[in-house]
This record gives structure tokens, sequence and C-alpha cells, in this order.
């Protein structure tokens, strides 16, 4: 469980500050949702894609820890 926990604190970190996602004519995208406890209409931001980038870093020093020893 700490393992899980652990991944999870990395990708968030990664991706904690990614950008809010465009068209191709570089206006801001949005997506539109009701919500049932408000049962109002509300436009939300939709975001770039995360990365998974951290994985292979953290593959590549494992992989180097266990060859060291």
């Amino acid at each position: 469980m700490a393992a899980r926990t652990q991944l999870a604190v990395l990708d968030h970190n990664e991706n904690v500050n990614h950008e809010q996602a465009t068209t191709s004519s570089g206006v801001p995208r949005y997506n539109v949702v009701f919500p049932k406890h408000s049962k109002e209409w509300v436009a939300r931001k939709m975001y770039e894609p995360t990365t998974q980038n951290f994985r292979e870093e953290l593959l590549r020093n494992t992989s180097s820890y266990g060859a060291a020893q």
C-alpha cells in the first residue's frame, strides 16, 4: 500500500502544473457539465493530458541500482 501511495505522489507532482488545453487556433477548451448537487450548468477547464515520464526514470534508476550490486 505504501508503494501505491508513493507512486500516486510522484504522478501528482509531475502533473500538478499542466496547462489548460487549447484548440488548434489557440482558444482555451472548456467542458460543460451539470452537477446534480447545484442543478446548474457549469463550464470547467479542460487540461492537457497527463504524462507518465516519471515511470521511465524510476525504472532506469531501479535497474541501474540492481546492476550495481
